[in-house]
């Protein structure tokens, strides 16, 4: 299949799907932005604008065909009315960019949707289930790498300083052991509602997101503060997260988390997602093991 075009190809291949499409654009989904057919040159407008929300799609096929380098689909809802996106990857001229595609006329293919009926209900619910986390709801491991690492290009384009943590439960076998595997879900559970009340915003630039990355890690990422602001919100977060108990709903369940934290402002130049997610991960590493130790030498 073709990915490589230029503009008057591009431009030659929107046109003709029009026919077949309601919306034919090109987008970068990293930097929001939409670009006029026929020239490629950046719009003032914003991608998501098209589906009358404020903040980015939460499940961007554009996104995620920019991560893979392939077409991504899946069904939204405008003006009550549900519509099949496909998301295309292409190069114009050497630039990684995206053509979406956007349903004809619906009465043809989809259902009259009121936004709060079943179909519409099942498509949200759906959406949602794609990026979320089942046990915690948070978002999970898929969203962040189709679709935060993706956005990542504009944070060093606009030096927006970039800072994560990884972090996980102390010993979490040992808590399923003792107390049960109800009890280690009750403290994942309650550990995501914590760092999600006081780590999650969609302002823009000033973006925070919580991921459960895998078993009892997570990532909390922050766009905006500085390394030293971010540390120390995250630890002033924690000390007062250890004054509460966190409970299965019979048993006070102790635990201790530990924490590895980096910043882009670090890495400088050679700032990369994988060079700070390896940072992080080396420091919670580092981190652990002096727990370990000093746990032996008491």
């Amino acid at each position: 299949m073709k990915t490589n075009y230029t503009r008057a190809e591009a431009y030659e291949l929107a046109e003709s799907l029009k026919e077949d499409f309601k919306f034919v654009r090109i987008v970068d989904p990293a930097e929001r932005s939409v670009y006029e057919l026929k020239t490629c040159l950046k719009t003032d407008e914003v991608c998501h604008e098209i589906w009358d929300r404020c903040e980015r799609c939460e499940n961007c096929t554009s996104c995620r065909a920019m991560q893979t380098h392939k077409m991504a689909f899946k069904l939204d809802i405008k003006d009550k009315q549900t519509y099949l996106v496909i998301s295309k990857y292409i190069t114009i001229e050497g630039r990684p960019m995206i053509m979406e595609l956007i349903s004809g006329e619906p009465d043809d293919l989809f259902i009259d949707s009121s936004g709060d009926d079943e179909v519409s209900c099942l498509i949200n619910k759906y959406n949602k289930l794609i990026i979320t986390d089942p046990l915690t709801d948070t978002y999970n491991r898929r969203f962040l790498d189709e679709h935060f690492v993706t956005s990542l290009s504009c944070c060093a384009d606009n030096s927006i300083p970039l800072d994560i943590v990884i972090l996980d439960v102390d010993d979490f076998k040992k808590i399923n052991d003792t107390y049960g595997h109800s009890a280690g879900d009750a403290v994942l559970k309650d550990v995501a509602a914590y760092w999600r009340l006081h780590f999650d915003s969609r302002e823009k630039d000033r973006e925070r997101l919580v991921i459960r990355y895998g078993g009892d890690e997570f990532i909390i990422a922050a766009r905006g503060p500085s390394l030293d602001e971010f540390t120390g919100e995250v630890m002033d977060a924690y000390r007062e997260m250890r004054k509460n108990s966190i409970s299965d709903g019979m048993r006070k369940v102790p635990f201790t988390m530990t924490f590895g934290i980096a910043g882009s402002s670090e890495l400088g130049d050679d700032f990369t997602w994988d060079r700070l997610f390896e940072l992080a991960d080396r420091r919670l590493y580092e981190n652990k093991s002096l727990m370990g130790r000093s746990h032996s030498e008491e």
